[in-house]
Order: structure tokens, then sequence, then C-alpha cells
């Protein structure tokens, strides 16, 4: 059985032929405007579904303090996910849950294994040896090109608007040296928009967290100072890596890191609409 599914690149629907046992995949809003197509009319994102044969056990691990603000993710919470990179840190959260169905998992860059199933290779099945495949065979949307300045506006994100429980981005960061003379304010920028769409793509009461290191320079970040009339800065716990077994973390150019922490992950709380 054989179904069509249709792939975001830049705002122009593409739609190719998937076993139909996968799950979904997009590909959302290109990050330069002068690229993008629009859509005339509305399309479904992807064909209906059949479900898996075998639903996936969530992972064996301690639970979460009840003081932890990851302990309010469940199964049913629909979480977004920013500057994914590897997609690694939204697999480890679906492992954890044992689903994926309700995260939608996204990174500004296009990835590589859905470039080869929409432009080489139409219809592949992506490398479930790695996170990106293994989020998508728990039940994940998958989206790429995706500028976090603008997720209420574009293909596929504002379909979210005003629905999502939690949003997350975890270590975010540009390519911008930490001791270039702009990091600083360059950052804040970036942070600040996220809190601004924050307040669109959140339900009342939901929640948005940016996860980063201690130290310099996101200290200077003041990550708490982004709080707005209409997302509130909550509090703030420690981050610990080993909560996330399936996470390994990258930087902006792809370079492993073992070493994350001390880390921290601030929480904001939407407490009214914009």
């Amino acid at each position: 059985l054989k179904l069509q599914f249709l792939y975001f690149i830049g705002n122009q629907a593409v739609a190719v032929p998937r076993p139909a046992i996968r799950q979904k995949c997009l590909s959302g809003p290109n990050e330069h405007a002068s690229k993008k197509r629009r859509i005339d009319a509305p399309l479904p994102l992807v064909a209906p579904t059949p479900r898996l044969a075998e639903a996936p056990k969530a992972a064996s691990l301690p639970p979460f303090p009840e003081s932890s603000v990851w302990s309010q993710i469940t199964p049913s919470s629909l979480v977004l996910f920013i500057g994914e990179g590897n997609f690694s840190f939204a697999y480890a959260v679906a492992k954890r849950l044992g689903s994926g169905k309700s995260l939608i998992a996204t990174d500004i860059e296009m990835h590589h294994e859905l470039l080869d199933m929409v432009t080489r290779a139409p219809g592949a099945i992506p490398d479930s040896g790695g996170s990106f495949g293994r989020l998508i065979e728990l039940g994940a949307t998958v989206s790429c090109a995706v500028d976090v300045t603008t997720l209420s506006t574009t293909v596929p994100t504002c379909l979210y608007v005003g629905s999502l429980d939690f949003m997350s981005w975890a270590f975010p960061h540009t390519r911008t040296p930490n001791r270039d003379e702009n990091c600083v304010s360059e950052h804040r920028t970036l942070l600040r928009a996220f809190i601004d769409e924050a307040a669109k793509m959140l339900k009342l009461g939901g929640t948005a967290l940016i996860t980063v290191k201690e130290g310099y320079p996101y200290n200077s970040w003041d990550v708490a100072g982004l709080r707005t009339d209409y997302v509130d800065y909550s509090a703030c716990e420690p981050f610990f890596p080993k909560d996330f077994p399936e996470y390994a973390h990258v930087t902006t150019i792809g370079a492993p890191i073992t070493v994350i922490t001390p880390a921290t992950t601030h929480i904001f709380k939407k407490i009214k609409e914009p």
C-alpha cells in the first residue's frame, strides 16, 4: 500500500509516495522570504497514516521529580521543539513518553535525510539508526527550514497557533562566535522573538522552555529578563543530560560536545492573550 505524502519545501507542497506504515515527515518554510512560493488554497499536510502494528514502549527511566517542569509533559501534551539540529533531544523526550504523536520537532536547517527523501530518493525510508528516522517512527511531525521568528505565520507551524501546551528550545545558539561583540545582543534579539512567538503559539497557561548553559556568554543573555506582558517568567531548574540519554548535543556547526553542564532550563508561562 502506497500513500501520497505532502512535504513542504519553502511553502511549496511536494507530493511523494511513501510506505504507508511510516509516519508523517514535513519540511517547513524556508528562511529566505524571496524563495517562498505562496500556496493559494489550503492543502492537507499528510495523508492519513495507519497505526503501527505495535505501540512503542516508554523508556524505563526513573520518573522526573514532581517539581520538575519536564514531569508535566505527558503523551497527550502538544509540544513544539525549536532548533533541534540532529533531532536527538525531541527523540529523547519521545522515547521517554513512549510516543511522539503529539510532538512537532523543527530546525532552521534542512536535514540531509529529508533532502534524500524529497530530492534524490522520493519514498525512501529515513535511516532508522539516527534520531531523525527514529523520531518519525515514534509518530512525531518533523519539520525543517523553520524560522523561529515566523512560527505563527508560516506553514506548517502556523497550524498550531494558540494550541500548544509546551514549546522547548534546548541550547539556542546562532553561528556568531561567543566572543563576538554582537553575540549577546544578537541572542537576546533571537530569544525575544521566540518569546513573542510563544505568546501566539501557546494556549493560555502554556509553557515555554529555554535551556542554556551557565557561564560566559550565556548568563549575559539575561534570559529571565525576556518576560513580556503576555508571557511571564515563572521559574528555573537545573538541566541534567542523564535524564535524556538519547540526547547527543552538537554545536550549530555540527561539532559534538560532551560537556554541557552546568545548564539551566528557564520556564515561562503564557498569562494573557496578545
